[in-house]
């Protein structure tokens, strides 16, 4: 009996050290938004970057200037090699007269793509589009696919990071995937910064939402 109650302790002792430490209160509080991530930019100003739990929140108090991917209010991070980038965006619908976009970006030096959930008011009737485009040089964004799936409160985005090349995709689920548009060749460094973005095209302001974040570098 003394034996066995010496054993008890000790397995005690033991899965007391074995417990893991608990989490920084700021890692507990923003969760997968704060490692790994630069800081927010927010290039018109004006914006507000909320984390809170495993959701991220862009607020985007006007539109922002046309143009380039580097105009828009984003949030990034620095990736060397292959990876998969997957996220749920919510972005309401649109007022009349507002036109909306939140999704992933891909950028280097020279080239980008992106992929987003694009709102606007038409007819009275609010569409959601998804797009997807790649540009080199400083050209204009040459775009690749515009679909129009049906809307259903929120659409998952997806970013496949192959060699000097991407592939994008959409779903309404985070399971199966749709448009599977894939840019080939973008002569991509070995090192890029990909990320969410928010922006306000026209109307007022908007908040974009993005959960269910899922961040893979690929095997090698």
């Amino acid at each position: 009996m003394r034996r066995l109650a010496v054993l008890l302790l000790c397995c005690a002792a033991t899965s007391i050290v074995a417990a893991p430490a608990p989490l920084p209160r700021r890692e507990r509080e923003y969760g997968p938004w704060v490692n790994g991530w630069d800081r927010p930019v927010d290039p018109v100003g004006g914006c507000r970057f909320q984390r809170k739990g495993d959701r991220l929140t862009i607020l985007v108090p006007e539109p922002q200037p046309r143009g380039s991917p580097a105009n828009v209010p984003r949030l990034m991070r620095e990736v060397e090699g292959d990876f998969t980038l997957v996220v749920r965006v919510t972005a309401g619908v649109p007022a009349d007269g507002q036109v909306r976009g939140a999704g992933l970006l891909l950028s280097s030096e020279t080239t980008f793509a992106q992929i987003q959930l694009h709102a606007s008011w038409h007819d009275r009737q609010a569409t959601y589009q998804f797009a997807a485009g790649a540009d080199g040089g400083g050209r204009a964004p040459a775009w690749v696919g515009n679909f129009t799936p049906r809307y259903r409160g929120h659409l998952w985005l997806r970013m496949d990071r192959r060699g000097k090349g991407v592939r994008l995709s959409y779903g309404f689920d985070g399971a199966e995937w749709y448009g599977d548009m894939k840019v080939a060749d973008l002569g991509l460094p070995a090192k890029v910064r990909p990320g969410v973005f928010a922006r306000g095209y026209a109307g007022g302001a908007f908040a974009a939402h993005f959960d269910r974040l899922e961040f893979t570098p690929a095997r090698r």
